[in-house]
C-alpha cells in the first residue's frame, strides 16, 4: 500500500510542476530575474565542457587579466552539466534537468520523512506541497542557482538521518554523509541542518533520552564522524576557492558575509523585501496559514514531539542568524530563502503531528483537509501566474528584453568564423558573463554607460573583437584614432574587428 502512496505523491509532484511551468522553464535559456547569476553558473559548466574538465580549475567566459579561473561554491552541479554536454551536446536543458532531479529528490525525501511522524496520507501530502509551493522555489527548481541543489541534498540528508537511527547500516550512513556534505559544500547555509543534527545528539546525552529512535544510543556517534567529514570538506573547498580568487584576481562569486552596517541599512533593505520579495516567497494567504500554525504550536506545545520541536527551533534561530549575516544580499537576491525552507517544512510537520494526537474525529480532519486543499489550489494558481510574470520579457522586475537577441546569436558567431577561445570586448551591461556567455567568447564585459577607461584596460590585452548593440559606442574617443572594422551584424548586435597600431 505504501508503494502506491509514494507513486501518487510522485505523480502529484509532476502534475504540480507542470501546472506551475517548471517544465516550461526547462526549455529556456538563462533569462529574466537573476540571469546574471544564471549565466555565471552556466559559464562554469560550459567552460568545463569545452576548455578543460579539470574540476579544480573552474572557469568563466570573463577573463579580465587572467584565464577566467575563479573560486565559487562547490561546482558539482556545473560539472555534472558539463559531463552531459560532453555526452549529448551543449543544451542548457541538461543543466536544468539535473537541478530538477535534485529538487524533486529533495521533495520526495521530504515526503518520506513525513512517514516517520504522520499517519494520515493527506497530511503527509499537505506538509510537502504547502511548504514547497513557494514561487521562488518553483522558479529555481530547474534553474542554474545552486541553492536549490543544496536544499534538495539537505532534505535527502534529513531522510537518511531519520532512517539511520531506525535501521542502522553502512550504506545509509554513507548516503547520509554524501548528501549532507554536498548540501554544505554547495551552500554553507545548509550547515544549519547539520548543526541541528549534532545538537540533537548532544541534547540526548544531557537528557539521557533517545528521542524515540529505536537504535539511537548505539548509532549516534557515527553522525559525529559524518559531521566532521562534511565540515572538513566544506572548510577545505572554501579555503581553496578563496585561494583561487586571490591567485587569479577573481570577484565573480561572493565568498563572504554581507552584514548590515547600521539600523538605517536594515530599515531600507527590510522595506525593499517587504515591497518586493515577500509576495514572491509565498502567496499572501500562506502567511496567515503560517501564523495559524505558529499560534497552534504555542497553544499545544506540551503535546509537541520533542525531536521535531528541537529541529524547528534550531532552524528558527539558525535562520535568524543567517539572515543577519547575509542581510544585504537578501535585498538583492530572492533565492536566499531557499536553503531556509526546511524551517517551514518542520513547522508544518510538527503542527500536523500534534493535530493527529488531538483527535481521531473523521469529520474534523475532513474539514481541515478541505481547507488545506483550497490553500494548495490557490498556491498552484498563484505560482503559475507568478512564473508567467517572470517569463515575460518586459517584466518590471527585470526587463531582460535587451538581451533577447543575444540568446540566439551563437550560430551567427560561428558563421563569422569566431572560435570560443577568441577574445572580445562585449559592451552591454555590468554583468561579467551575460553577453560573453551567449556569444560563447572569452574576454571582457563592459557596461554601455562605463567610461573609456574600462575599455582601455581591456584593450591593453589586445582582444580581437568588439561586440556592441548600439553603434553610438563607436563614437567613443578611444575608437576615433583606430576605428574598429565592422565584420557582421545580427539583429541588434554589431560585430567589429579591433585594429591596433603596428
Amino acid at each position: 500500500m505504501e508503494k502506491y502512496k509514494n507513486i501518487v505523491f510522485l505523480v502529484l509532484l509532476l502534475l504540480i510542476s507542470g501546472a506551475t511551468h517548471v517544465f516550461t522553464i526547462m526549455k529556456q535559456r538563462p533569462q529574466s530575474v537573476h540571469m546574471w547569476a544564471m549565466c555565471d553558473r552556466g559559464s562554469v559548466a560550459r567552460n568545463y565542457a569545452q576548455e578543460s574538465m579539470n574540476f579544480f580549475h573552474p572557469r568563466v567566459h570573463s577573463t579580465k587579466d587572467g584565464e577566467g579561473i575563479t573560486g565559487l561554491e562547490f561546482p558539482i552541479m556545473n560539472y555534472g552539466a558539463a559531463i552531459c554536454y560532453k555526452l549529448f551536446g551543449f543544451s542548457e536543458f541538461w543543466y536544468r534537468l539535473l537541478m530538477f532531479i535534485v529538487y524533486a529528490g529533495g521533495l520526495y525525501a521530504s515526503y518520506l520523512i513525513t512517514g516517520f511522524f504522520l499517519n494520515k496520507t493527506s497530511y503527509r501530502y499537505f506538509t510537502v506541497f504547502l511548504f514547497s509551493l513557494s514561487p521562488v522555489l518553483t522558479y529555481y527548481a530547474a534553474n542554474f542557482i545552486p541553492d536549490t541543489a543544496s536544499f534538495g541534498f539537505m532534505m535527502m540528508a534529513w531522510y537518511f538521518f531519520f532512517s539511520y537511527f531506525r535501521q542502522p547500516s553502512i550504506l545509509i550512513i554513507l548516503f547520509f554523509t554524501i548528501c549532507v556534505s554536498l548540501a554544505i559544500l554547495i551552500k554553507l547555509t545548509s550547515a544549519i541542518g547539520m548543526i541541528i543534527m549534532l545538537g540533537i545528539i548532544v541534547w540526548s546525552y544531557i537528557r539521557k533520552e533517545a528521542f524515540a529512535f529505536t537504535n539511537f544510543k548505539s548509532a549516534r556517534h557515527y553522525i559525529f564522524f559524518a559531521g566532521l567529514i562534511a565540515f572538513g570538506l566544506a572548510y577545505g573547498w572554501y579555503s581553496y576557492a578563496k585561494y583561487l580568487n586571490e591567485t587569479y584576481r577573481s570577484t565573480i562569486f561572493l565568498m563572504q558575509p554581507m552584514r548590515p552596517e547600521n539600523w538605517e541599512a536594515i530599515k531600507n533593505i527590510a522595506e525593499h523585501i517587504s515591497e518586493n520579495w515577500i509576495r514572491f516567497y509565498f502567496p499572501s494567504a500562506f502567511y496567515y496559514l503560517f501564523l495559524i500554525a505558529l499560534l497552534f504550536l504555542v497553544w499545544k506545545i506540551k503535546k509537541a514531539n520533542e525531536q521535531l520541536l528541537f529541529i524547528f527551533l534550531g532552524y528558527f534561530f539558525g535562520a535568524i542568524a543567517f539572515v543577519y549575516l547575509m542581510f544585504i544580499q537578501f535585498g538583492h537576491h530572492d533565492y536566499y530563502i531557499i536553503t531556509l525552507l526546511p524551517l517551514v517544512f518542520f513547522m508544518y510537520l510538527l503542527a500536523f503531528n500534534i493535530l493527529e494526537k488531538l483527535t481521531s474525529n473523521f469529520k474534523f480532519h475532513l474539514f481541515i483537509g478541505i481547507g488545506l486543499f483550497a490553500f494548495v489550489i490557490h498556491g498552484v494558481d498563484n505560482n503559475r501566474g507568478h512564473q508567467e510574470f517572470r517569463m515575460d520579457e518586459h517584466c518590471w522586475l527585470y526587463d531582460w528584453a535587451r538581451y533577447k537577441d543575444y540568446q540566439t546569436v551563437e550560430p551567427y558567431v560561428k558563421e563569422l568564423g569566431l572560435k570560443s577561445s577568441d577574445k572580445a570586448i562585449a559592451v552591454l551591461d555590468f554583468s561579467p558573463n551575460i553577453a560573453l556567455y551567449f556569444l560563447n567568447l572569452k574576454g571582457w564585459s563592459v557596461a554601455d554607460i562605463e567610461n573609456d577607461e574600462s575599455i582601455q584596460m581591456a584593450m591593453i590585452h589586445k582582444p580581437a573583437y568588439l561586440v556592441v548593440n548600439d553603434s553610438s559606442q563607436l563614437d567613443r574617443p578611444i575608437f576615433k584614432e583606430h576605428p574598429p572594422k565592422k565584420i557582421g551584424e545580427y539583429k541588434s548586435i554589431l560585430f567589429y574587428k579591433l585594429v591596433y597600431p603596428q
